[in-house]
């Protein structure tokens, strides 16, 4: 990689960071509350139904693709998400905890599918940036950086996870989206 190679990618090696920080404390945050509130004994279920979802909205997403700036599309997964969360976390601290196990099911599904179209269309957001050639050589840096977030998001939810209460983590989700 040359140096403007690098000087051209180390933006996005910055931006792939912050998303695999975000991620990471998401995932971390809705596997945790999910399996404590709703148990492991669902996840099988939920799987099944990310696995639809997820087929279903990559029909959507690639309907929608031609249509809108790969920047309006990834701002637009970006809100949608940390919307999902803000509201989530809302309802959670509004909702009778009795009849509020489902805010946890859509927590932890909204974070997976979350997670399926950053990694589907960072590569498509890419594009509008970097040529194939160039895509080439930049794209292991880049993707270096969603190692990093994933190390940095990791070590975040270990050293401050004693306090504050894991469910406010969302916000950590929503700041950095």
């Amino acid at each position: 990689m040359s140096r403007s190679d690098f000087l051209a990618a180390w933006p996005f090696f910055l931006l792939y960071t912050l998303l695999f920080v975000m991620l990471t404390v998401g995932d971390l945050v809705s596997v945790s509350l999910f399996v404590k509130r709703v148990g492991s004994h669902d996840l099988p279920l939920y799987y099944a139904v990310i696995a639809v979802l997820n087929g279903m909205l990559t029909a959507v997403y690639w309907r929608a693709l031609p249509c809108f700036s790969a920047v309006r599309l990834f701002y637009g997964l970006i809100a949608g998400s940390v919307s999902m969360m803000a509201a989530s976390w809302l309802l959670l601290h509004t909702l009778d905890p009795a009849h509020s196990l489902w805010v946890f099911g859509v927590l932890f599904v909204n974070r997976e599918i979350t997670f399926t179209f950053i990694l589907l269309h960072f590569g498509n957001f890419l594009q509008d940036y970097f040529d194939r050639e160039s895509m080439n050589r930049v794209l292991a840096f880049v993707y270096a950086g969603g190692r990093l977030g994933s190390l940095m998001g990791g070590f975040l939810m270990a050293t401050a996870s004693h306090l504050m209460p894991m469910l406010n983590f969302l916000w950590v989700f929503v700041g950095l989206g």
